[in-house]
């Protein structure tokens, strides 16, 4: 469960940005994050099987020893819970990763490769990058020691990748 204070919607302008990008030969390979959700305080909460309830709240807190003059409240002392909050629009938890769909290039030798349109050219991919801690380091939860280790999630071997788009019609 994730739970966000005023989130914002932060993306690339409508038009011609993924076109201008696209064409960008040092981008060839890259992925790119077109929108962001940004927001000044948040609560993750992964469950577990049991059927846990919990209640929460984000109050006002007055006070020199809280810059923020935001806290969360719980009525219970939960391990899988992490509480975040800022000043500032800060946390991101929530965007969306891109990158380039490989051109198929014509048969007949004279037709014209179309040109990308907005963001049809671009798919929707997991991130390239390992999960974060609270520092921006790699999260130790996913230690590449454990990269081979069946009994540990890891989400570059676990998660299903999709290169190209699927169509009902190859059927």
């Amino acid at each position: 469960m994730l739970v966000m204070y005023k989130p914002r919607l932060e993306h690339f302008p409508k038009g011609k940005v993924f076109e201008a990008i696209y064409k960008v030969p040092e981008l060839k390979d890259k992925y790119v994050v077109p929108s962001v959700y940004k927001c000044r305080a948040y609560v993750t909460y992964l469950s577990e099987k049991a059927g846990e309830k919990i209640s929460l709240a984000l109050l006002p807190k007055s006070g020199k020893e809280n810059e923020t003059q935001l806290n969360w409240w719980t009525d219970s002392k939960i391990e899988n819970l992490q509480t975040k909050t800022d000043k500032d629009y800060v946390f991101s938890p929530l965007f969306t990763c891109k990158r380039k769909i490989p051109l198929i290039r014509p048969l007949m030798r004279d037709s014209p490769t179309p040109d990308p349109e907005d963001a049809d050219f671009w798919m929707d991919v997991y991130p390239p990058w390992e999960p974060l801690d609270d520092d921006g380091e790699i999260d130790p939860v996913y230690d590449d020691n454990q990269e081979d280790d069946p009994n540990v999630y890891n989400p570059r071997r676990d998660s299903e990748f999709v290169p190209f788009p699927i169509s009902d019609d190859d059927e």
